[in-house]
């Protein structure tokens, strides 16, 4: 298969297979080589399987030599490595996989973009369009705020989407193999990942804004950040105490491990504050929000929105999106409007999706947009990962050299 790749492989035996003919202890990990694989499958296939091709692990490995990340799983495929063992593996480049991910709200800050906007044309021109688009100076808020005004919903989400629209348009992410978003972040995720063109990712960033923050007038909602409990103790006491008298309380982003914010109606959710303290939290900490993001209480926030994902062209991806609502790698453009239509009712699964693409072989993480938000989640996650970001003309230099 001319290049040297590695596979991963739990070894075990085979059901029914005597435990003498195993290769190895079960679970044991090996690391082997395609050329070795296909040369034990030759051997495996004359004395067992002669109606399995072996063509067709030719054609994956082949294709597994263009791609960089994660791509051809063999489950259950007796590879012929030892009689009546059992292999189950992926195969994928020796070269560190690297992910970009998106930060959400939160990470916004007055005077962002203002030093790509005086170094890169595509900056300004990016930030042109989106004025034009959204009918109003979103520029001149980022740039110059005041902060009470960027912090506003309605403002925050389009600044945060045109603030990562230009580091994508401006960064070389040839060597990205998968893309993450954290709840808006996920809009820049699609857009990366070419699902999404510029213009119908940032009207309905625009829309989602609108009718996130209508949500939140009709019903008061507020969202609070817990630490220092794991997410089984944040399940358990959310589902005790959700929907009494009508109200809710539902975790809503799963960010690190110890780190659960809740969502659901406001008074509720102060009420229920010292009760998360009581069972055990280091720290339970209002935060600054205009609703209920992630809960039922942006029901009739997703209904609207989802009118608008329908009928917006979603492309098929050129790299895997690990998206809100399983943490889980999607490649498909019809799963990937599904998930877009689900993710403001549903929690944020970072955690999940963290560890599904160290999983999956992505040891290094750079967060493009403003802020170190999802850097530190990474560290808190993956204490071995490779960390990097992206935000400034400064880091796009050092990208570059």
């Amino acid at each position: 298969v001319g290049e040297e790749r590695v596979v991963e492989f739990h070894v075990g035996p085979a059901p029914g297979a005597p435990e003498r003919h195993a290769v190895g202890p079960q679970g044991h990990l090996q690391r082997i080589s395609p050329r070795r694989i296909l040369l034990e499958r030759r051997k495996h296939h004359r004395r067992h399987d002669p109606d399995l091709s072996v063509g067709t692990l030719h054609e994956q490995a082949n294709q597994a030599r263009r791609l960089p990340g994660v791509v051809v799983l063999w489950g259950g495929v007796h590879l012929g490595l030892g009689a009546g063992s059992l292999v189950h593996g992926r195969l994928y480049s020796t070269s560190m996989s690297t992910a970009a991910l998106f930060s959400g709200q939160g990470s916004q800050y007055v005077g962002m973009t203002k030093d790509l906007i005086d170094a890169y044309d595509t900056a300004r021109q990016l930030a042109q369009q989106a004025n034009d688009i959204l009918g109003y100076d979103l520029l001149s808020i980022m740039t110059s705020g005041p902060e009470e005004e960027l912090r506003k919903t309605k403002y925050t989400q389009p600044a945060l989407f045109l603030h990562e629209a230009m580091l994508i348009a401006l960064t070389d992410m040839s060597h990205i193999t998968a893309v993450a978003g954290h709840s808006l972040g996920e809009y820049s995720a699609l857009h990366a990942a070419g699902v999404l063109s510029f213009a119908d990712a940032l009207r309905l960033v625009q829309t989602r804004a609108r009718m996130m923050f209508e949500a939140g007038e009709k019903t008061s909602g507020t969202m609070a950040a817990v630490v220092g409990l794991d997410d089984d103790a944040v399940h358990t006491i959310c589902r005790e105490l959700d929907g009494k008298d009508g109200n809710v309380l539902v975790p809503a982003n799963f960010n690190s491990p110890g780190q659960v914010v809740v969502s659901g109606t406001a008074e509720y959710v102060r009420a229920c504050m010292p009760l998360f303290k009581e069972r055990g939290a280091k720290m339970v900490k209002e935060l600054q929000v205009s609703g209920a993001f992630h809960s039922p209480l942006m029901a009739e926030a997703e209904q609207g929105l989802a009118e608008m994902i329908r009928t917006t062209s979603f492309e098929q991806p050129r790299v895997p999106v690990y998206v809100n609502v399983s943490g889980l790698p999607v490649g498909n453009a019809d799963e990937l409007r599904d998930s877009a239509i689900r993710q403001l009712t549903s929690p944020v699964l970072w955690t999940a999706t963290m560890n599904a693409m160290w999983s999956d072989g992505i040891s290094s993480f750079c967060e493009i947009g403003p802020g170190k938000v999802l850097q530190g989640l990474v560290k808190r996650t993956l204490a071995e990962a490779t960390i990097d970001g992206i935000d400034t003309a400064a880091d796009l230099a050092r990208h570059s050299s």
